[in-house]
């Protein structure tokens, strides 16, 4: 396409019109070339009078090449009555005086895509993002300007010419040699958002910025500070930048902690009433030393494992919950305390790894297995859950006293052995709830437990080479009635 009218996205009429590019599978790229004409992609009232139109852009779309003078040199121009809306994309190599993406008096969202924008006919930085009457809100995506402009690389601009009032609002997205929270050249200021702050990091000689919500903490010594602060700016979200080891007694008074790394617990520390969400890392919480406490906290979202326990570390885990997608809590030998507990129905593993387990009033949906040291098991609820058999696994000698087994008319085996094709109607793993042994000698007691459906306890609840549990226990003993042929528990095979 040349410049001047490439792309009109407007109309004065009743019904304004919604171009759409992109959204598929396949690709689409928009090339411009070198002209003076004033705009490429223009959205909205760009020749003037009353216009409205909306242009939306998806992933598989490059605008490249698209340069003009002035602030229409840009891919993107909206103008008054316009709206762009940009999920993904790549924007490239546009501009000659003009910007990457500029704005007149439209309005833009950004979610997503990558941003760049090359020198002028001199060699001189251009803006990546510029407005003058535009309102532009930036959610998402990278952001960069190839040259820098007396030593500034202009990636966000706001134009002051003829009585500009056009503002920027930055959310999220990353920007290359430019911190979004310095602002405006002239205006100066911050383009970041209340509750927002930015991440620096510097990778050979790049450094680049990028937006979270919350309050970036780097260090432990900064972390009740960043509480206090984030909760003063209505955030409530910390964004751990790197990991933080604490030792000291922290209420989180209900932030929400994020970011792609893990809090470490050392000796003695005591973390309460926080929300872990979010954290691609894999672990929210690792627990590295001994006397440490956890207390209402809940481990949410993206998280592998909850609560990682050191090998010879010791925790005790108070009214707390997990609904994290992978394990609640994992061991690596460790002692483990767990009281009034909720592991939900996300979890692939309530717990899993070794150790030594103590849990008291606790509810768990679906598979756990481990605590090869010992397991001692009271008041528990054990009901089936969404990702995984519902069966606990001992490796280590278990008491289960005043527990609950979820029943409900559905046998995890069935008379071969075999996983059963039974279900309740819409739940994958809505099986009996089961007991199983995954290593020799060990013993099983059950004292005083119970169905869910009131029906009498029995040897039912404990099935004999279930799942990983291929090995037989020395005793499994129901009610004071010890037994040590396993026949009993064996699948009555036809």
């Amino acid at each position: 396409f040349n410049h001047g009218d490439a792309i009109h996205v407007g109309s004065g009429t009743a019904t304004p019109p919604v171009l759409i590019l992109g959204g598929t599978e396949d690709t689409l790229t928009i090339k411009g070339n070198s002209s003076n004409d004033t705009y490429f992609i223009g959205v909205g009232a760009i020749n003037g009078g009353t216009e409205y139109g909306t242009l939306k852009m998806c992933d598989g779309v490059t605008i490249t090449g698209a340069t003009g003078n002035n602030y229409f040199g840009g891919a993107v121009t909206v103008a008054g009555g316009g709206m762009f809306e940009m999920k993904g994309g790549t924007i490239e190599k546009c501009g000659i005086d003009g910007g990457s993406v500029c704005f007149g008096g439209g309005v833009a969202v950004i979610n997503g895509g990558e941003f760049t924008v090359g020198p002028d006919a001199n060699n001189q930085g251009n803006s990546c993002i510029e407005t003058n009457n535009g309102q532009v809100t930036i959610n998402g995506g990278t952001f960069s300007s190839e040259a820098a402009y007396n030593g500034k690389y202009y990636v966000l601009n706001v134009t002051q010419t003829q009585g500009g009032t056009g503002f920027i609002t930055v959310t999220g997205g990353t920007f290359i040699n430019y911190n979004p929270a310095t602002g405006d050249d002239a205006l100066g200021g911050s383009f970041v958002a209340k509750g927002y702050s930015v991440v620096e990091q510097t990778t050979d000689g790049t450094t680049t910025y990028t937006v979270v919500k919350g309050v970036a903490v780097t260090s432990a010594q900064n972390f009740d500070q960043a509480i206090q602060e984030a909760i003063d700016n209505g955030s409530n979200t910390i964004y751990a930048a790197s990991t933080l080891t604490l030792s000291s007694n922290v209420d989180g008074q209900g932030v929400t902690i994020e970011g792609p790394s893990s809090i470490t617990l050392s000796d003695n520390a005591q973390i309460s009433n926080m929300t872990f969400a979010n954290n691609p890392s894999g672990v929210a919480v690792d627990v590295a030393g001994s006397g440490i406490t956890l207390e209402k906290v809940t481990v949410d979202a993206a998280v592998l494992k909850g609560v990682n326990v050191g090998k010879n570390a010791t925790v005790t885990i108070k009214e707390s919950n997990f609904n994290n997608r992978g394990y609640g809590v994992y061991s690596n030998g460790g002692s483990t305390t767990i009281e009034d507990c909720t592991f939900d129905k996300n979890l692939t593993y309530a717990y899993n790894g070794s150790g030594s387990l103590i849990a008291k009033k606790c509810n768990f949906n679906g598979w756990m297995s481990g605590w090869s040291l010992s397991g001692e098991f009271e008041e528990c609820t054990f009901n089936y859950g969404d990702k995984w058999y519902p069966a606990a696994v001992c490796y280590g000698t278990t008491t289960f006293t005043n527990c609950t087994f979820g029943k409900h008319g559905y046998p995890l085996l069935d008379q071969s052995g075999n996983i059963s094709q039974n279900k309740i109607s819409g739940t994958t793993y809505g099986y009996d709830y089961s007991v199983s042994c995954g290593a020799k000698d060990i013993t099983i007691t059950f004292t005083n437990c119970h169905y869910s459906d009131g029906t009498s306890f029995n040897t039912d609840v404990f099935k004999r080479q279930l799942g990983d549990g291929k090995q037989d226990p020395a005793s499994v003993t129901i009610d004071g009635i010890t037994y040590t042929d396993m026949e009993i528990f064996q699948i009555n095979k036809e």
